[in-house]
C-alpha cells in the first residue's frame, strides 16, 4: 500500500470513528425513561391514600378531567406510599427525539372498590420525557388544580439514580439503552 493509500486508510477509520462518537453522543443525549420517576410527597394532614396510579401523558392533554387518557400517549406506573412519600420507579429507557412540549399527570387512587378515584393533576410545558418529577400533594384538597405542584423536574437521564428510593434502578431486557451517568439539571427546588 503506497503513501496515499495509508493516508486513505487513516482518514477513513478517523471518520469512522467520528461518526461512532457522534453517534454514541447522540445515543446517550436521547435515551429517556419513557415514563418518569415519579415521587409525591403526601401532605400528612390529608387523606393518606395506600397505592396510587399514576398516569403520564407524553402529549400533555389536560389532566383535570376525571376521566383517564384517552389516547395512546399516556403510560401508567403505580406506587405504594411508604410514610408520606410514594415513589414510582421510571419505565423503559429508549431513544426519544421530541422536544419542548405540553406534558401531564393524572394520580389516581387504587384499590377502594370505588374504581380509581382522581386525586391530583399537574400539567406543564417542557424538554419531554423528564427523569425524575417530584411532586407535593394534599389530597384534601377538592380543587384538583391545587392539589398536586411540581417540586423538581430532573432531566438529566441518570440510571444510577432512578429506582425506588434514588438507589439501583430496575434495568430491564425491555430498555433500548443506557444513558451515561452525568450532572443533574434541574427545574425547581
Amino acid at each position: 500500500m503506497g503513501r496515499s493509500g495509508v493516508i486513505f486508510a487513516l482518514v477513513l477509520v478517523g471518520l469512522a470513528g467520528l461518526v461512532w462518537a457522534a453517534h454514541r453522543t447522540a445515543a446517550l443525549q436521547y435515551c429517556k425513561p419513557v415514563v418518569p420517576q415519579v415521587a409525591i410527597k403526601i401532605d400528612p394532614s390529608g387523606p393518606q391514600p395506600r397505592d396510587l396510579l399514576i398516569r403520564y401523558d407524553e402529549a400533555g392533554s389536560p389532566p383535570y378531567r376525571r376521566e383517564t387518557f384517552s389516547n395512546s400517549n399516556a403510560r401508567s406506573s403505580f406506587c405504594e406510599t411508604r410514610g408520606d412519600t410514594c415513589i414510582a420507579s421510571r419505565a423503559r429507557y429508549e431513544l426519544r427525539f421530541e422536544g419542548d412540549r405540553a406534558q401531564s399527570i393524572q394520580i389516581r387512587g387504587m384499590g377502594n372498590g370505588q374504581g380509581n378515584p382522581l386525586m391530583g393533576a399537574v400539567q406543564w410545558s417542557g424538554p419531554s420525557y423528564p427523569e425524575r418529577i417530584d411532586l407535593d400533594c394534599d389530597f384534601s384538597q377538592t380543587d384538583l388544580r391545587r392539589a398536586c405542584r411540581i417540586s423538581r423536574l430532573v432531566y438529566d437521564p441518570n440510571p444510577m439514580t432512578s429506582g425506588y428510593n434514588g438507589g439501583e434502578p430496575r434495568i430491564t431486557r425491555h430498555d433500548q439503552c443506557t444513558p451515561a451517568k452525568g450532572a443533574q439539571w434541574l427545574i425547581g427546588g
